[in-house]
């Protein structure tokens, strides 16, 4: 009868300890995201104030600790072409797209970072689907902007989308 009474009370040690490792680790999950989300903050906030090399190194931790992260990678491919870092700008936008291939700023930083290499056919084409997007009037006069700028240059002249 003992046993009965010690199995049961066994039993509902360990049910009780599968439930403080779960609510432990979904504590940790937790700390982890505020962790991530503090990370992209601060590097959208040192890219405001001019900081990219401080961005960069947020984004990146950012990634770190979330690789599925597609708002990190925007925000370091638009850190990378301000650096003029143009292939790891290329890279971090084609990640983000693959992760969000609807994230307009993603097609407009790859765009960039192909335009600044050289490739005028593959950065009128990025620009080109993020036109077809479906975009506010702001963000689609951006991209007509970029298009026309990037047709017009020398370095363009008879590419069209």
């Amino acid at each position: 009868m003992i046993w009965k009474y010690l199995k049961i009370i066994l039993l509902t040690l360990l049910g009780c300890f599968v439930v403080l490792v779960i609510a432990v680790s979904i504590y940790d999950h937790l700390q982890e995201k505020e962790v991530v989300i503090a990370e992209v903050k601060h590097g959208d906030e040192s890219a405001d104030w001019g900081f990219f090399e401080s961005a960069v190194n947020s984004y990146i931790e950012a990634i770190k600790l979330d690789p599925h992260l597609a708002t990190a990678y925007e925000g370091l491919a638009r850190s990378y072409n301000v650096l003029e870092k143009y292939d790891e700008a290329l890279t971090a936008s084609n990640k983000c797209i693959e992760l969000d291939s609807k994230n307009f700023d993603c097609w407009i930083h790859k765009g960039y970072a192909i335009y600044s290499q050289g490739d005028c056919t593959a950065a009128i084409a990025a620009l080109y689907h993020a036109s077809m997007m479906n975009n506010s009037s702001a963000e689609q006069g951006f991209v007509d902007r970029g298009l026309k700028s990037f047709m017009n240059s020398e370095a363009c002249a008879g590419v069209s989308p």
